[in-house]
């Protein structure tokens, strides 16, 4: 009768009578169980073979797994000690335990988790090729590349950020190499990980920056595009609005600083205008008023004048340094950014100085305009001169004046600390004159004309303190009052009226230092104590003044004379009278020193205008923007150290000799200059769309990782 025996992963097996319980025994495990397990060692896939998410997933799965293997790879490398026999007992399956001991050492020597490993995935590998063969497919497998260079993207994040060759040459030879190093190999071998790891990494380090700057380019080329539909759309999408978009009036609203310019350097500007908007659909009002502001004021722009960018700036000066360059032609392009810096000091220089109405020194400008006050002091005093002297022709020298109208005011500014001195003074003199006793009482004895005159120009003299003008009022009072209520009323007024257009404490302060000349003081500080630190109201009151000086010559000497000497303290202060270097920064702070509603006084509302036109144009010439990283050593720029760097890279040294060094040299810097001296205003082309963006962005540091997936599969295929 048959015996039945049931087996795991077959059910009920039949074996003939005549065999022994040890022959049933021998045929299951010598024949029986090795081929059910090697059927259920690996399922088969599907004879339809894997979908495409299938073969994204093994491509994704060849990282993961070579991440595996090169984890039990560098596990397997120490040297690993013979566990006790205790312990291998007890770790040992009930099959196991029936060996002796030196069996059991035996068999856990043989043990190789690496190739265990290399040989369960390579089986793996192998049924997912049968079921790619029962698709028809060929050997090439771009989704698993697909995969496989998903799972690598983190990878490319390692490398140094940045668009420039290096950055990208660095990221992609590092993205690479770990791609290759981690990718599963089927020899199971670490040397053949590093050959993968070695030839990823240069696949990466020259891909990289090639497809990089392909990435470029297609960005570029795709905000250019776009530009130039806003452009067509500005210039004839909505007739009206795009006639008025280009035509000169609008854009002259737009940048009022071309309605300065006139002829050619206008047309120019206006071409440069409709120019953006063409390519961009949009206008850089800012960066072209800044250009057209320059060239107003006599300036050579350059591009970074214009632009104002840090980047721009470093470069023009790094570049205007070559003309120290023992390289002839390096050092004749380094001169003509020095000429055009020069030239443009010289313009600005020469704008400034057309502000001058006049020549001549500081000092010399203050006379001018201290004389011209007491001029005007003076013809004031002749005129209250006639008047007493026709008091004395019409009521005699002896008039009596009891100087009562003095005394008064006297007596209610004796309380007042700030008029002390002057009160002191006066009735010091009125003492001489025998109107006041020793306590400061009135006498009887009378003022004559002659002694009232005297007196008020001894007044005229004293320091200009509280009380002053009420004290000379005083005097004329207590004369014109003798000689009668209206007899004088005409003169009186004419006189009120001269004196009161002199009793401002700027005009006074300017009739003291007149007196101060005589004593050898020079004027040389008149201006800057009247006008750059006086107050906005003293200076109002000094002008005034001069505008009041009849003589219509003679005024316009005076307020030429204070204005050439604010410019020349602006000269002063922003012109390097040794180098002829200018300064916009030194400038602009003398302005704001001086203050606009003082130099709106002094110079007029057009004319200030006009200087902070210059201002404005001086500080875009020579003011350095934030964050510029000029070279301040005197030494060439970058660019020639640019290529050295990549001379010290093995083999490429070979292709850049010093003759191709000093022509990439030449030609970059040629470059540079004509960039500068084309001054063009920068405006941005429109945004690439965001998910454009996303893409581009990715592109450079992954797109070598299918290159190195692609290598990778074609050295994972069995062997």
């Amino acid at each position: 009768m048959p015996q039945t025996v049931n087996i795991k992963g077959l059910g009920q097996v039949r074996f003939p009578d005549e065999m022994s319980p040890e022959q049933i025994q021998s045929a299951i495990e010598s024949e029986i169980l090795p081929h059910t397990r090697a059927q259920a060692k690996t399922p088969e896939y599907p004879t339809e073979g894997p979908t495409f998410a299938a073969r994204v997933g093994r491509g994704a799965m060849d990282i993961y797994q070579g991440a595996t293997q090169r984890i039990l790879q560098l596990a397997s490398l120490p040297p690993q000690g013979m566990p006790s026999i205790q312990e291998l007992r007890a770790y040992a399956s009930p099959d196991e335990q029936k060996l002796s001991d030196d069996e059991l050492r035996a068999k856990f020597k043989s043990i190789d988790i690496v190739k265990d490993y290399t040989d369960k995935v390579n089986d793996e590998i192998a049924n997912y090729q049968k079921g790619r063969q029962a698709q028809g497919a060929g050997k090439f497998d771009g989704a698993r590349i697909f995969g496989n260079a998903a799972a690598a993207a983190p990878l490319a994040l390692a490398g140094p950020g940045g668009t420039s060759v290096l950055a990208r040459a660095g990221q992609g030879a590092i993205g690479g190499a770990s791609s290759g190093a981690l990718t599963f190999n089927p020899s199971g071998r670490l040397k053949d990980a590093a050959v993968n790891a070695a030839f990823g990494g240069i696949i990466g380090m020259f891909a990289n920056p090639i497809i990089g700057a392909g990435t470029d380019l297609a960005g570029a080329g795709i905000r250019r595009l776009i530009g130039a539909a806003r452009g067509s759309a500005a210039q004839g999408g909505g007739r009206a609005t795009g006639a008025a978009a280009t035509s000169s009036d609008q854009i002259v609203q737009q940048v009022p600083e071309i309605g300065q310019l006139a002829g050619q350097p206008r047309d120019a500007m206006l071409n440069e205008a409709r120019d953006q908007i063409l390519k961009t659909g949009a206008l850089n009002a800012e960066q072209l008023g800044r250009k057209a502001n320059l060239i107003a004021q006599g300036v050579m722009p350059t591009r970074s004048m214009v632009t104002r960018s840090a980047s721009d700036w470093t470069q023009e000066r790094n570049l205007q340094k070559l003309a120290v360059n023992n390289d002839e032609a390096l050092g004749g392009l380094g001169q003509e950014m020095t000429n055009l810096f020069v030239r443009n000091d010289q313009a600005l220089g020469n704008r400034l100085r057309a502000f001058s109405p006049g020549s001549g020194t500081l000092e010399a400008q203050g006379q001018t305009v201290m004389r011209s006050l007491d001029d005007l002091a003076e013809a004031s005093q002749k005129e209250v001169s006639k008047i007493y002297q026709t008091v004395r022709e019409t009521q005699g020298e002896n008039l009596a004046s009891d100087a009562r109208q003095i005394a008064s005011t006297l007596d209610d500014l004796k309380d007042s600390t700030y008029a002390a001195n002057l009160v002191t003074s006066v009735t010091n003199r009125l003492r001489r004159f025998g109107m006041v006793d020793k306590e400061g009482n009135l006498t009887n004895k009378t003022l004559t004309v002659t002694q009232a005159e005297e007196l008020r120009k001894f007044v005229n003299r004293l320091p200009n303190d509280y009380g002053k003008p009420d004290i000379i009022r005083a005097i004329d009072a207590d004369v014109l009052s003798g000689a009668g209520a209206d007899a004088f009323a005409v003169a009186r007024k004419a006189a009120s009226d001269r004196f009161s257009m002199l009793e401002n404490a700027a005009t006074q302060r300017a009739l003291r230092s007149v007196g101060e000349l005589s004593e050898g003081k020079t004027a040389q500080n008149f201006i800057k104590s009247q006008v750059v630190d006086g107050s906005t109201k003293d200076v109002t009151e000094l002008v005034a003044t001069i505008d009041r000086i009849p003589d219509i010559a003679k005024r316009a000497e005076a307020i030429d004379a204070l204005r050439t000497g604010v410019v020349r303290y602006l000269q002063n202060r922003a012109i390097n009278e040794s180098s002829g270097r200018f300064s916009g920064a030194s400038l602009a702070s003398a302005i704001r020193d001086i203050g606009e509603e003082k130099l709106i006084r002094v110079m007029g509302p057009a004319q200030f205008q006009e200087l902070q036109g210059l201002s404005r144009a001086a500080l875009d010439a020579t003011y350095e923007p934030a964050y510029a990283a000029v070279n301040t050593s005197n030494s060439a720029p970058a660019l020639a150290r640019w290529i050295s760097r990549y001379r010290a890279i093995p083999v490429l040294n070979l292709l850049a000799p010093d003759a191709l060094e000093r022509g990439a040299a030449r030609l970059g810097y040629a470059g540079q200059l004509n960039r500068a001296v084309a001054a063009r205003a920068d405006i941005p082309l429109p945004p690439v769309p965001v998910g454009i963006q996303g893409m581009l962005g990715a592109t450079p540091a992954y797109a070598p990782l299918p290159l190195v997936g692609a290598l990778g599969t074609y050295q994972r295929e069995p062997q």
